[in-house]
């Protein structure tokens, strides 16, 4: 049924009014879905089992009329980690490490994803990134799902007093935080001619699994040494998958024999990395719409195993607490082929102005569903105080099992923060030439990206940036596909 949007009224002669119809009165439109069949499939790793430094393959097959739709593609699997404490003389808690949000994302170092042979993903750093964004493009309604699917914000285990050995083993739903795969547009499996590839590359035991002291008293526990390994089991992508009606597919392939190419766009990040502190850095990263560019420093104390704060309070400790720190950075500038992407420097003498700018980055700057887990907390100011503290869930016991309190944003003496409380200081530039969503390439031309950071605290660090861009893939009749950046 077609709707009325106006109607012509008869009215005396030379009127030509033109009457319009109230929506309330317009007969609604019948829109018919593309007749297909989902289901939530689960395709199993070529080897279920792995551990720190393998790399683990699945294979997604094409399928005749199959699609996956965006949003719905995670990795399942069971985990098993195993810590034996030197000469414990308290509590001890294990987390993933990886970044402040302590999440299972801590356990891939790399994630490449192709087809019919072409790359169509290969994000190094891939927890940095995961972390930013749960930290930065999602919402404190989204901190709970976390927990439950990736262990985010929680403690893997807590053992007690003269325990030195502790094995635990969690179930993990891990969502996939490549733009490739989450999409409107549903990916196309019957187009390729072999199979959708994903290889994971897991992360060594020193960058995935940190340990800590916890006790009742508020005084820090620091134990002496630790070992330990991990070990995953059952590995598998599940998503959801719909079968089309075959006459649509053939269609399609019907254009796409007559020279047609089959379109499917999404945006893509790309990692790079520099030591901390000062910087005067140029990358070439050759693409045609750039639509941000990010960074977070990760100060080397920061990455320690062993954290240095206890359970009763946020400690003032900096050491692994795994928070993407400021560094005291100064004058942050991001060129693109010559040109400053901000006539302003980013924290310029120390000034916090930088979040704005991310926030613009990730989304529009007044949204409320793109939003950030930060909490600002005034330079200086007592962390303990100023971190919202009773948030910390403990046990019976006193030992707290959770770090659910949201990272802090401030350009202080915060820095990298403590293992309870870390900072997730990002700084984001934005590079879209509009918003409108039925235009596939919003950024703009860049060859050449410089990064200058007047000075920083320290050297002892890695600055990590992350380049997003518009890319497509175009596949021909005989299912080969080539990558447009």
């Amino acid at each position: 049924m077609s709707a009325l949007r106006t109607m012509d009224q008869t009215q005396p002669p030379g009127s030509g009014a033109t009457v319009a119809v109230p929506k309330s009165y317009q007969p609604e439109m019948d829109q018919l879905l593309l007749d297909g069949s989902p289901r939530t499939l689960e395709f199993p790793a070529s080897a279920g089992a792995f551990g720190p430094g393998i790399l683990s393959q699945i294979l997604v097959p094409p399928t005749a009329n199959r699609y996956i739709l965006g949003g719905s593609c995670y990795l399942n699997f069971d985990l098993t980690t195993t810590v034996t404490v030197t000469n414990p003389t308290d509590f001890f808690m294990t987390y993933f490490t990886g970044g402040p949000t302590k999440s299972a994302a801590a356990l891939i170092d790399r994630l490449q994803i192709s087809a019919a042979g072409t790359t169509l993903v290969d994000m190094q750093n891939y927890a940095i990134w995961h972390n930013i964004m749960l930290a930065h493009a999602s919402s404190q309604d989204y901190q709970q799902s976390a927990q439950v699917m990736e262990n985010a914000f929680h403690s893997i285990d807590t053992a007690g007093l003269s325990v030195g050995s502790r094995t635990t083993t969690l179930t993990i739903s891990l969502p996939l935080a490549v733009g490739l795969l989450n999409t409107v547009k549903a990916f196309p499996l019957w187009a390729f001619n072999g199979p959708l590839v994903i290889n994971i590359y897991w992360s060594a035991f020193a960058r995935a699994i940190g340990v800590t002291g916890v006790n009742t008293s508020g005084t820090a526990v620091t134990p002496a040494a630790f070992t330990g390994t991990y070990s995953g089991a059952s590995l598998s992508l599940r998503c959801l998958c719909v079968d089309v009606d075959p006459e649509y597919i053939l269609e399609q392939r019907r254009q796409m024999a007559g020279g047609k190419m089959l379109m499917f766009q999404y945006d893509q990040a790309m990692g790079l990395q520099t030591n901390a502190g000062s910087a005067s850095i140029n990358f070439g990263i050759n693409t045609s719409s750039l639509l941000a560019v990010l960074g977070a420093q990760l100060m080397t104390s920061a990455t320690a195993q062993i954290a240095d704060a206890g359970s009763a309070g946020p400690g003032t400790g900096f050491t692994g607490s795994w928070g993407y720190g400021m560094n005291e950075a100064n004058s942050i500038r991001v060129y693109r082929d010559g040109t400053q992407m901000t006539s302003f420097p980013l924290c310029q003498n120390q000034r916090d102005d930088a979040f704005p700018v991310l926030q613009q980055s990730l989304g529009v700057l007044f949204s409320t569903s793109n939003a950030t887990l930060c909490r600002y907390v005034k330079p200086g100011a007592n962390l303990a105080v100023n971190g919202d503290n009773y948030r910390l869930d403990t046990q019976s016991n006193g030992v707290t099992q959770k770090f659910n309190i949201a990272p802090i944003w401030s350009l202080g003496t915060s820095r990298n923060g403590s293992i309870f409380q870390p900072t997730a200081c990002v700084w984001g530039v934005p590079a879209r030439k509009c918003s409108d969503d039925n235009i596939s390439n919003q950024g703009v031309y860049c060859q050449q990206l410089q990064l200058t950071v007047d000075s920083g605290q320290s050297q002892s660090g890695t600055h990590y940036i992350f380049y997003v861009f518009s890319s497509a893939v175009a596949i021909d009749a005989g299912g080969n596909c080539i990558v447009k950046r």
